[in-house]
């Protein structure tokens, strides 16, 4: 009886140290994951955060001003190969700012070809392409700044400041990317009134890839603004 008493304490003994073990490790290994990366940096990477983000960007979770359809969104994103490297939502708005500086640049050649052809010294479209130039002309040399700026915030490993008086912060990106849209919005407003609606697709498009890289600096930064003049 003793024998039996003394072996069934010592098995009790060996499986609580095995179970102590256990929880140890497994308590390490979520400590281990919950460090890695910082803000933004904790899910799925790549593809999968292209997903996530569009999915974020249509549903409503953000300003009214960046509802962005998914499939058009991951579409958009997609379509620079940086994005399937991607970390965060800050690796993929400057991948928005990208995507953005190639639809403006395209825009502006539309608009100088339309020009070339549009011969009439006092024709009112020739006019609104004119302007539309000049509007462009502004994108081209705002977005890079733009960009640095944010890249001025990476790496995001704690919330940025937003809209303060005194550090530089999400604030100021939004601003210049709303200047951006702005300028975008005039040019699309001036071609409906005086091309036609059904042929500003392409301009319309510049417009909504603004509030695309607008929507991902606010996931990446938590600073959201709903007072855009676009």
């Amino acid at each position: 009886m003793a024998v039996w008493q003394r072996t069934s304490v010592a098995l009790a003994t060996l499986l609580l140290s095995m179970a102590m073990a256990v929880t140890q490790a497994a308590g390490t290994t979520a400590s281990k994951n919950n460090d890695i990366g910082g803000k933004g940096n904790v899910g799925p990477k790549g593809e999968g955060l292209v997903v996530a983000a569009c999915r974020n960007m249509s549903n409503g979770f953000l300003s009214t001003k960046t509802h962005f359809d998914e499939a058009p969104c991951v579409l958009a994103l997609r379509s620079d190969r940086w994005s399937s490297t991607a970390n965060d939502y800050g690796d993929l708005a400057v991948v928005a700012m990208d995507v953005l500086g190639r639809r403006g640049a395209e825009a502006a050649a539309m608009i100088d070809g339309v020009l070339r052809d549009l011969t009439a010294a006092r024709n009112r479209t020739r006019r609104a392409f004119q302007l539309c130039s000049a509007n462009h002309a502004f994108v081209e040399r705002a977005l890079p700044a733009c960009r640095d700026m944010f890249l001025g915030l990476k790496p995001l490993r704690k919330k940025a400041p937003c809209f303060d008086p005194v550090e530089d912060d999400a604030g100021d990106v939004l601003r210049c990317l709303d200047s951006i849209g702005e300028e975008a919005s005039e040019c699309d407003l001036s071609l409906a009134n005086h091309w036609g609606d059904e042929k500003i697709d392409w301009f319309d498009n510049v417009v909504k890839h603004v509030s695309l890289a607008w929507g991902l600096v606010e996931m990446a930064t938590d600073c959201l603004d709903n007072d855009s003049h676009w």
